[in-house]
């Protein structure tokens, strides 16, 4: 390399870590600039411990808490979808533009700060850290005149961020009857008068399994499925903390561990209204999994609406049983044989992931993902126990990723059934009706 080559490339480089040094310096400014702006820097959701919002027009006022990463409001958990997003509001209120550096009080008054449109006070363990103003909004109704309640300043604050802010306190509160985000239950728990009757455990590969009555597999759809019931049911009506009612004894009680919580998710369900049957009474809130008892400030007493037939007053085992026939991964499946009436197939996907068949011709997808989802999708309604298979009427083997095979014979006679390893299980007709449906498109 030659003295004008080396010249070269050291100017290359230094041009290089001048630009990588412009960059890193701008984002270090940016977000400097950004917390300066803020008028709660630096502070986190995690930090705060509690949020009053006071607002004049319309007139409400209430205090957000926080219990182990969930937000009540006024002791009701704040929505779910909501929490995030109005604490964030609050924590992100920031100036913009400068509109008054040293207002007297009738400056204030004429940007509406004498008397604001909301007071907004955050709490940091416990100690108030500052109370914003937000006053008038600005002619083009994108901004509000903020000020500290200390003084100081004028300033524009954006309003895109706070329509939140403008949701009446009863319209914030989550009336889930088990108010979860589902896929972070890691345990869920049946108590009928008191007494478990069932566990269920998450496991790595988001699965679930038996922890009482029995260890062994459930069906992660069925009890997703369930959570779900829970939270899309809704509470018809909450009691006042003052109202006396007579719930009696509780009937059933769900106990939920979730993933972004230290504490239980409790929902109980108790007797019947009696003027009202189709209601049922029960009450909610977070437990401390060391002492057992409700954390103070969270328990929710309420009535909802529930059918005497509903499985969630008497839930059992059975309800998550896992009874999938033919458990596999949709991606390993390599190969397929199919024998039925009149049609005969065998297919295998090649190094491009397309379906083929013996003699080379392209197989059509949309039909064989058809056959495959519905296989994956079987389940059996109970085991032929003691019984011998009959005549076969259909059989699918699936080849799966590292050559093992999934062989699956059906049978129709004294009803639709589909065996494995000798064993059988009995098939609903709209199962088998499916099923031949998808072969048929083959």
């Amino acid at each position: 390399m030659n003295r004008t080559q080396l010249f070269l490339l050291l100017a290359a480089l230094s041009l290089g870590c001048f630009y990588v040094w412009s960059k890193a310096n701008k984002l270090q400014t940016t977000h400097r600039e950004y917390e300066e702006a803020r008028y709660f820097p630096s502070l986190t959701e995690e930090e705060v411990s509690r949020i009053r919002v006071v607002c004049t027009d319309p007139v409400f006022e209430y205090e957000l808490v926080s219990h182990g990463d969930e937000w009540f409001i006024d002791s009701h958990l704040l929505k779910i979808e909501k929490s995030h997003q109005l604490v964030t509001s609050v924590l992100e209120l920031s100036r913009e533009r400068e509109m008054e550096p040293d207002p007297d009080a009738e400056r204030e008054k004429e940007f509406g700060l004498d008397e604001p449109s909301y007071r907004i006070t955050v709490w940091k363990d416990g100690k108030e850290v500052a109370t914003v103003k937000l006053g008038d909004r600005v002619p083009d109704y994108n901004h509000f005149y903020g000020q500290l309640e200390s003084g100081g300043s004028i300033w524009t604050v954006p309003a895109y961020a706070l329509g939140v802010l403008e949701e009446e306190p009863k319209d914030l509160r989550e009336t889930a009857l088990l108010p979860v985000d589902v896929p972070a239950v890691k345990n869920l728990s049946v108590l009928l008068a008191g007494d478990k009757v069932l566990e269920l455990k998450q496991n790595e590969d988001q699965t679930f399994s038996f922890v009482v009555p029995k260890s062994g597999k459930a069906d992660e759809s069925r009890v997703e499925a369930f959570l779900f019931k829970l939270k899309d049911l809704k509470v018809g009506r909450f009691l006042a903390p003052d109202e006396e009612t007579l719930m009696g004894d509780t009937v059933v009680t769900y106990q939920a561990r979730l993933g972004y919580s230290k504490y239980l998710r409790v929902t109980e369900l108790k007797q019947r209204v009696g003027v009202q049957p189709q209601f049922v009474y029960g009450q909610r809130y977070l437990q401390d999994p060391e002492t057992g008892e409700p954390v103070p400030n969270t328990l929710e007493k309420f009535v909802v609406e529930i059918g005497r037939s509903s499985e969630l007053m008497n839930p059992d085992a059975s309800t998550f049983e896992d009874r999938r026939v033919a458990i596999f991964d949709m991606d390993k499946v390599k190969g397929l044989e199919l024998q039925d009436i009149g049609k005969s197939y065998s297919g295998v996907k090649n190094l491009m992931g397309k379906w083929e068949t013996q003699k080379g011709k392209d197989a059509g997808e949309e039909a064989l993902s058809g056959v495959l989802w519905v296989l994956k999708d079987l389940r059996y309604e109970a085991v032929l126990e003691g019984q011998t298979m009959p005549s076969q009427r259909m059989s699918i083997t699936l080849t799966l990723e590292g050559g093992k095979s999934l062989p699956l014979v059906f049978t129709v006679e004294g009803g639709p059934a589909v065996w494995q390893g000798g064993k059988g299980y009995q098939l609903s007709s709209n199962t088998w009706e499916s099923l031949l449906d998808a072969v048929a498109r083959i």
